[in-house]
């Protein structure tokens, strides 16, 4: 008799190669993405700028929960911020 780990290995094994890969996809890698890795930072700034969750879903064409994740940083943490650029006439601070 094969044991619990053997019976999960031959399983894996014999799985269908896509669903394999397709479970540890993220972001826009996974096939059924609706957002990209570049929508991301223009969410949360345009959040930041006042718009609504709701807006945006509706410009993203996503659901109401789904910007809600991304702003709360429950999906797509993986992708950073974009740093808003300086304003007309300021020098970037220089890091220590």
């Amino acid at each position: 008799m094969e044991s619990l780990e053997e019976y999960v290995n031959r399983l894996l094994a014999n799985a269908e190669p896509e669903k394999r890969a397709s479970a540890h996809r993220r972001g826009d890698g996974h096939p059924r993405a609706k957002l990209t890795a570049a929508d991301i930072p223009e969410i949360r700034r345009l959040a930041q700028a006042g718009a609504s969750p709701k807006d945006l879903a509706s410009r993203f064409g996503v659901s109401d929960s789904a910007v809600h994740g991304v702003l709360a940083r429950r999906t797509w943490c993986h992708i950073p911020d974009v740093p808003a650029a300086p304003a007309a006439g300021e020098l970037p601070q220089e890091q220590e």
